[in-house]
């Protein structure tokens, strides 16, 4: 099997992944990092497979020391009232509200 078909059969399985976890509701977007996630492993798995180990283990690490950054700087920041996120609703109990 030609590598370039692999490529694309690869890609093309991502993004109909990756789509289906991306939900919007008005001005608010939910599962954009899922999704970019979905990417990543897509073309970290593809980089292992044609042997270019040490790009795969890189954008890995770096893949993960990001989202733990992201994460805290989330944490950190006070939250929109007029937009809570999920995790806000989960803690006050909210139920969530249609736009």
């Amino acid at each position: 099997m030609d590598l370039l078909t692999v490529i694309e059969a690869v890609t093309a399985g991502v993004a109909f992944l990756a789509a289906g976890t991306i939900i919007t509701s008005g001005t608010r977007v939910a599962g954009l990092t899922t999704g970019a996630s979905l990417w990543l492993t897509g073309a970290v798995g593809l980089a292992r497979g044609i042997g270019y180990y040490a790009v795969a283990v890189l954008a890995t690490v770096l893949a993960l020391f990001i989202l733990v950054i992201v994460r805290v700087i989330e944490r950190v920041m006070p939250a929109d009232d007029k937009h809570p996120t999920e995790t806000d609703k989960r803690k006050t109990g909210a139920r969530p509200t249609e736009d």
